[in-house]
């Protein structure tokens, strides 16, 4: 494993366990989840030739998706806080190339994604709230792009990258009427030139509560566009997401 990898993963484990010394007034979440999401967009191919489209709908995701991992955590005190999420996959896609170089493209990507972010807690408590959020996410992208015969013979170009990106955005949570129902939810945006040129990280979501623990069921859209020399990684992934929240 790189070492930008682990030193990502080490912040993202002291922002979770670092409150736990600080006293009984914390508050702590953790969120394990599964998101079938879908991958489409557009990967760096051969140099001098078009980038290759990849597309895999949510759909068919139990057939595309060969791994995954899915862990989300927190902690607060009073209105500030901190939020951990820490996703892998290692996904498969299928496409066409755009010329007659060659006839389609396979291609397979391993993905780690780090997140770890600051939280204010600008409106609310226990009830509807809204968290202002600030942090970093951490990729490491390694990509296998099969391209099958056309003009030119089977070819495997083998790429990768790392890089970080600052994120900001918001979350926030209401409850519905008087039930055990509630509608949430987040928006964050990140990159701006400093990592990948952009990244958008929307979700929203209907949840049902016990009194510590909470199930989820929504949706969620990421787009991210980076690019380094030969290597290009323009993708969005979208589809259901379900997740189980334990409070202590």
């Amino acid at each position: 494993m790189k070492k930008t990898l682990l030193l990502a993963l080490t912040i993202v484990l002291v922002l979770v366990t670092s409150p736990a010394t600080a006293g009984d007034d914390w508050e702590f979440t953790l969120t394990p989840y599964l998101w079938f999401a879908g991958l489409n967009g557009q990967v760096a191919s051969v140099p001098g030739s078009p980038p290759a489209d990849v597309d895999a709908s949510f759909s068919d995701i139990l057939d595309n998706l060969d791994m995954g991992l899915f862990l989300a955590g927190g902690a607060r005190k009073g209105r500030w806080g901190m939020t951990a999420d820490l996703m892998y996959i290692d996904l498969s896609a299928g496409g066409e190339f755009p010329g007659p170089e060659f006839s389609d493209v396979n291609l397979e990507t391993s993905m780690w994604m780090v997140s770890g972010v600051g939280t204010y807690r600008a409106y609310g408590d226990d009830g509807p709230f809204v968290d202002l959020v600030a942090g970093f996410r951490f990729w490491d992208v390694d990509s296998d792009l099969m391209l099958h015969a056309g003009a030119y013979p089977d070819t495997l170009i083998e790429s990768g990258a790392n890089w970080f990106d600052p994120m900001v955005g918001a979350r926030g949570r209401t409850p519905i009427g008087e039930s055990r129902f509630s509608f949430g939810g987040h928006v964050l945006a990140g990159g701006f030139g400093a990592g990948s040129d952009m990244m958008w990280d929307l979700r929203a979501d209907f949840g049902y509560h016990w009194e510590k623990t909470a199930l989820i069921l929504g949706y969620r859209y990421l787009d991210v566009k980076y690019e380094d020399s030969d290597f290009l990684f323009d993708v969005t992934q979208d589809g259901p997401i379900l997740g189980f929240i334990w409070n202590f």
